[in-house]
């Protein structure tokens, strides 16, 4: 993907707050999540919605790094994010949920 916009990345994250439903809300703002982090050298979407085996745990989105020297090489090969669209700061009960999540997967 080429260079970010940060105009076309502006309109996508007010899409989200325009959204009317928690649903589109964080649909739009994982849609700007996937946009922004395309837009660095070596990172290309893997999956979205991802369950464990036992389908008790979901992961929004993860991302391959090819490690490009252009990009973020430093970081791991698996980049996962959760694309909360909430109007209150996250919590440490939603960070922990999070850190158990990137536990089960070696991350």
């Amino acid at each position: 993907m080429g260079a970010l916009s940060q105009s076309k990345l502006l309109q996508m994250l007010a899409a989200g707050d325009g959204a009317t439903s928690a649903y589109e809300k964080g649909q739009r703002f994982e849609q700007a999540i996937r946009y922004a982090l395309e837009s660095i050298p070596g990172i290309e979407h893997y999956k979205s919605n991802i369950l464990n085996i036992s389908g008790s745990e979901e992961v929004d989105i993860a991302f391959f790094n090819n490690k490009s020297s252009k990009g973020v090489p430093f970081l791991d090969y698996l980049i996962l994010a959760e694309c909360k669209n909430w109007s209150n700061r996250v919590g440490a009960t939603n960070i922990r949920e999070f850190t158990t999540k990137l536990k089960h997967r070696a991350c």
